[in-house]
C-alpha cells in the first residue's frame, strides 16, 4: 500500500486500485460486490431465460454472440472459469457433469444447451452462490 499527495488530495494505492480520499478498500471487497451483483443480473436474465421458448432461444440478435443461446454459453463458461480460480481458497462444492459442456472449445450446441436448460440454469443459480462462498473464503 502507498500513500500519495497531489494538489492536497490524497490517494491509496493498493493491489494496483487507486482510490481518492478513502480507506483502504481490500480486493476481497470488491470481489464480493462483483459477484453479488452478477448473481443478482443473472436472476433477471435467468427469469427471462426459463419462459423463452426454442425459437426466441437460437433466434439471431444483433448482437456479438448469434443468439441469446450462445450468450447463455459464454457467460456460463466465464463464470465456470472464475469459479476454478477462486476454488483455489477453498474446494467448490459444485460437482457435475453438466460443467463439461461449458468448458468445451468446440462448437457450441445450442440445441443440447435448449434441451436442458432447466438443469442449465439450475447450475448456473449454484454457480453463482458458490462463486460468493468461495470469495468469502478469500483471506483478509
Amino acid at each position: 500500500m502507498f500513500i500519495i499527495t497531489d494538489n492536497n488530495i490524497k490517494y491509496i494505492i493498493y493491489n494496483s486500485i487507486v482510490i481518492p480520499n478513502f480507506r483502504r478498500i481490500f480486493m476481497k471487497e470488491i470481489f464480493i460486490a462483483f459477484s453479488n451483483y452478477n448473481r443478482e443480473t443473472n436472476k433477471i436474465i435467468l427469469s427471462y431465460i426459463e419462459k423463452m421458448g426454442p425459437h426466441q432461444f437460437r433466434s439471431n440478435i444483433k448482437s456479438y454472440y448469434k443468439n441469446i443461446g450462445e450468450a447463455f454459453y459464454h457467460i456460463m463458461n466465464s463464470d465456470i472459469r472464475w469459479l476454478t480460480r477462486f476454488s483455489k481458497f477453498r474446494e467448490s462444492h459444485i460437482q457435475s457433469r453438466d460443467l463439461d459442456v461449458f468448458l468445451t472449445h468446440k462448437k457450441v450446441d445450442i440445441e443440447k444447451i435448449y434441451k436442458k436448460k432447466n438443469v442449465f440454469i439450475k447450475l448456473r443459480r449454484e454457480i453463482d452462490t458458490e462463486i460468493i462462498n468461495l470469495i468469502n473464503a478469500i483471506p483478509e
